[in-house]
């Protein structure tokens, strides 16, 4: 497993930071891939039409530990920060390379069910904005700043306003004006057998959280992948 200094934080709740996160080969490849996507202007999550498949993306550090991001994800599934004990980690992973140019006002908000371990690593010299970090009651608490090459690093948790031990993993991010965020984003994957018997899979995939209602007679859960229920419900 790869060496680094990781740096441990429990305000608001608990969390890492590692900084020099990638190795030289690896942030250039990353860097070059975000300036082709600021080039093409292909980089805005808004676009739905430009995201991949996750089925395609889908990566395992143990089945091919020779994959270039593997031994990442390794050791960020390897931290002591799992808050969620209804979730099962696997060591399945996906990750992209993202390039923001609008503020999309993103919510306040905890993960989604399905992503276990979830990382974003800062990727330019120019200082933007990072990320913004929320109590339990959703007031501002302090931001992880932004500095190249720095990763954050969390385990989403929603202790349902206090029924469950722990803190929420309240947070969310902006632009600063007039700059363009890239950033390298990746998480782990719950199974799909704790998704489904999570106490909150219901508000997720039958109800329908934040507007994002799954529609189950189109899509039964029993024909469903863990693919298709992030493609559906994906929410960074």
């Amino acid at each position: 497993m790869i060496d680094r200094d990781i740096q441990y934080f429990d305000d608001p709740f608990r969390y890492v930071v590692i900084d020099n996160f990638f190795d030289e080969e690896d942030y250039t490849y990353c860097s070059n891939i975000l300036d082709e996507k600021t080039t093409l202007g292909t980089g805005n999550g808004s676009d739905r039409s430009l995201k991949r498949k996750l089925k395609k993306d889908l990566h395992n550090y143990i089945t091919a530990p020779d994959n270039r991001f593997a031994k990442y994800f390794e050791l960020i599934d390897s931290l002591d920060i799992r808050l969620d004990k209804e979730k099962e980690y696997t060591q399945d992973y996906v990750f992209n390379c993202r390039v923001r140019d609008i503020d999309e006002d993103y919510p306040v908000h905890c993960e989604n069910i399905y992503k276990a371990i979830t990382v974003v690593v800062y990727m330019s010299e120019e200082t933007n904005y990072g990320t913004e970090l929320y109590d339990e009651g959703k007031n501002f608490v302090k931001e992880i700043k932004w500095k190249n090459n720095r990763a954050f690093i969390m385990s989403g948790f929603n202790n349902q306003k206090g029924k469950l031990e722990g803190n929420s993993t309240w947070h969310t991010y902006h632009l600063a004006p007039g700059k363009i965020r890239r950033t390298f984003f990746g998480h782990t994957l719950a199974s799909m057998e704790s998704i489904k018997a999570h106490s909150l899979y219901e508000d997720y995939y039958v109800k329908g959280y934040g507007n994002r209602q799954l529609v189950l007679q189109k899509n039964p859960v029993s024909k469903q992948t863990p693919g298709s229920l992030v493609n559906k419900n994906a929410k960074d």
